[in-house]
């Protein structure tokens, strides 16, 4: 994962199903690469990948991307 990438878990009501917010990534494939990297590393796998919509995000801010995640 690249240094300047952030994951961080978010706490779910759902037990079985979380979600992790990728930061810092600067285009979907290196959001999608830390993600993947995430789960491995959690033993967890990816059920849904979502780029915060770009027209609501400021020019020249990172994209954030979220990623719901299950154990396997």
């Amino acid at each position: 994962m690249k240094p300047n990438i952030t994951v961080t878990e978010v706490q779910s009501d759902d037990e079985n199903n979380k979600r992790i917010v990728i930061s810092g990534a600067e285009n979907h494939d290196d959001a999608r690469n830390a993600a993947d990297e995430w789960c491995e590393n959690h033993n967890s796998r990816i059920l849904n990948f979502i780029q915060e919509d770009p027209y609501n995000v400021p020019q020249n801010t990172p994209q954030v991307y979220y990623a719901v995640i299950s154990s396997k």
